[in-house]
């Protein structure tokens, strides 16, 4: 009987535990959720020009396009001058979170760091106003790199 009454007991604490992991969880995900963002659905095929190559790094309108596949990001480097708008697009079947080096503390521009973009979805940040090149990654999965040159 005192065999079953200390599983009965560990069960219990496990189960807490897991419940307090799972809502540490999901308030960090409200919070990214509650930030302002410039997230957009590309369902709305009229706000999103689309690039005429996925393999290269495409120009439209004052707006980098960063692309994102389910293979990484589509070219190893982008260029945009200060101040432009750049577009960050998700194509891959996952979550992407766009961040700037160093990882996993994203310090080296805070600009680049966006909430989390869902699958389809894209986001948009204004490029840093001093020139140089600021190395990004996906957060997640951080073995997806690219350098953003500020010309």
């Amino acid at each position: 009987m005192s065999n079953n009454r200390t599983v009965l007991i560990a069960l219990g604490l496990v189960a807490v535990v897991v419940v307090i992991v799972l809502a540490i969880y999901t308030m960090s995900g409200a919070e990214e959720a509650a930030a302002p963002t410039d997230t957009t659905n590309t369902d709305d095929q009229s706000t999103v020009d689309e690039p005429t190559d996925d393999q290269t790094a495409a120009t439209t309108n004052d707006s980098e396009v960063i692309v994102f596949t389910d293979d990484g990001f589509s070219a190893a480097e982008y260029s945009a001058v200060p101040g432009d708008t750049v577009t960050v697009r998700n194509d891959s079947s996952q979550d992407l979170q766009f961040s700037s080096d160093n990882h996993p503390t994203h310090r080296d521009e805070p600009a680049l760091n966006t909430p989390v973009i869902a699958a389809g979805d894209t986001t948009t940040f204004t490029a840093p106003s001093e020139p140089g090149e600021y190395g990004f990654h996906d957060h997640i999965r951080s073995q997806f790199t690219g350098v953003l040159v500020i010309e």
